[in-house]
């Protein structure tokens, strides 16, 4: 497995409105929803294409307040993306996505710096997004 961890990034939020609001792939249309095509959620799932790759995720599990743990679903690679959140103080929480995917060296190559850049522009993404309500 190959591990992408994206740069952290500081929320002036409360964890637990964070956590809420990531918590449901509703609130993730207007983040993803110009980025990428097809975007559709069915409860605990959603999907959508990127670059030509269809993408299923479930929630696999949750910690209130801590992580969200996504797992792809009938992809042909074995994927995972957990959402780490931090509180260090009421208006003080931090936030990073780690990727864990298990790539051959092709993939790695095709997919890896785009993946790493992805993360990073999706983190920071979500951070401006709460810090600017």
């Amino acid at each position: 497995m190959t591990e992408y961890t994206s740069n952290q990034e500081k929320v002036n939020k409360p964890d637990h409105i964070i956590y809420t609001a990531l918590s449901d792939f509703n609130n993730f249309t207007p983040l993803l929803g110009d980025k990428v095509e097809g975007w559709c959620v069915d409860g605990e799932t959603c999907s959508f294409k990127v670059k030509g790759f269809n993408i299923k995720l479930e929630i696999a599990s949750k910690e209130q307040n801590k992580y969200i743990k996504l797992q792809g679903v009938d992809i042909p690679f074995e994927f995972s993306f957990w959402l780490q959140i931090k509180s260090l103080a009421i208006d003080d929480t931090r936030i990073r996505i780690v990727v864990h995917a298990k790539l051959n060296a092709m993939m790695k190559v095709m997919l890896g710096k785009k993946l790493q850049k992805g993360i990073d522009d999706m983190v920071q993404q979500i951070a401006t997004s709460f810090n600017s309500i």
